[in-house]
């Protein structure tokens, strides 16, 4: 979940930093359901591997399930591979080869001492990445801080990938405000007051209110309230999500006037109702500065797009599909079928 509002950056902190226990984040990794309140049942998608792949000063986790297509997922700021765990991943790997990374700092990637933690320096490991494991022209999934990344991607390796879905993505710098949080990580006597003083009376409470506006107009789901508890308030993960807040306007202050210069199929994914990052200060500018874009609304839908409506991100990258090349027109065909399963639920904003 990517959390840009002003004054939200330095709640999502105190929550962190009120947790003093270190996490097993291999344990975490069971805690979290495979599926939110889905009032249709999902299919088994084929098996999922987990491993790691070593990228400069750190190894980075990910997961790949599937064949076919690469698809290549990416997570928001504060969230991993597991964002993706509530129906998206399995319904992709139906019919594509589905990798979904944890980037340096989140879940099970370390960090390295040295990074800046920029959406550039986050672009850049993810190609050395792909590469690493021969990955060549991608669909690029991002969600939210995620779908900067795959911005960045598209500008700095404008002949390795095949199309962009972005999901309620963070375009344009103004989304927030600085706080001075960075100094606390290095204040031990601090933290420890807010770890006495305020864990027991607020912690859960605010992060269930962060939560309540990331999902609206949806309630918090439970299971996944208590799922967050378990993960997001360990000092590692702290520490990536303060390090990259940190460089998101500046980062997108140098990239959003590149925006236009981005040729491939470019599909926008967001909830009307995203209280979280403001669709008319970044999806709908980012649509009227690609030429190859298209917008889709979903109605009545809020930020947490991977959790609520993987349905909508099936059917964004089997379009993604149809429209980018390939060079076997066969296989074009098998997407042009594809692509006319649920379509008419999609609201497309043609305006420019």
């Amino acid at each position: 979940m990517e959390m840009t509002r002003s004054g939200k950056i330095f709640t999502f902190f105190l929550i962190l930093l009120l947790s003093s226990d270190e996490m097993s984040l291999h344990a975490r990794a069971q805690s979290i359901t495979r599926q939110l309140e889905s009032s249709e049942a999902i299919a088994p998608a084929p098996d999922t591997a987990e491993t790691f792949v070593s990228v400069g000063d750190t190894r980075l986790h990910y997961v790949e399930s599937g064949s076919g297509r690469t698809v290549v997922l990416i997570h928001g700021n504060a969230g991993d591979v597991q964002d993706f765990d509530f129906g998206t991943l399995d319904l992709l790997a139906h019919n594509f080869h589905v990798i979904a990374f944890d980037l340096p700092g989140h879940g099970l990637s370390k960090m390295p001492d040295n990074a800046k933690g920029t959406i550039q320096e986050q672009a850049v490991t993810l190609h050395q990445a792909l590469t690493a494991l021969g990955v060549k022209v991608p669909i690029l999934v991002g969600h939210s801080w995620g779908g900067a990344i795959a911005l960045a991607y598209a500008i700095f390796y404008p002949h390795e990938i095949s199309a962009l879905v972005l999901l309620a993505p963070v375009a344009y710098s103004g989304n927030r405000h600085d706080v001075p949080v960075g100094f606390l990580l290095r204040m031990p006597l601090l933290s420890d007051i807010c770890l006495a003083l305020f864990k027991p009376i607020l912690g859960r409470r605010l992060l269930k209110n962060s939560l309540k506006e990331a999902f609206s107009p949806d309630p918090v789901p439970e299971e996944y309230l208590k799922a967050v508890a378990a993960v997001w308030l360990d000092r590692k993960h702290l520490k990536a999500f303060i390090k990259n807040d940190a460089t998101v306007d500046s980062s997108l202050q140098e990239l959003s006037p590149r925006y236009h210069k981005i040729h491939v199929r470019v599909i926008i994914v967001i909830g009307d109702s995203d209280q979280a990052v403001s669709p008319k200060q970044n999806a709908y500018d980012l649509h009227r500065a690609i030429a190859n874009s298209e917008l889709v609304v979903i109605p009545r839908a809020g930020h947490q797009i991977p959790q609520k409506h993987p349905e909508a991100i099936q059917r964004a990258v089997d379009r993604a599909a149809v429209d980018a090349p390939l060079a076997d027109e066969a296989e074009k065909a098998h997407w042009q079928a594809a692509l006319q399963k649920g379509l008419a639920n999609y609201r497309i904003a043609s305006n420019r």
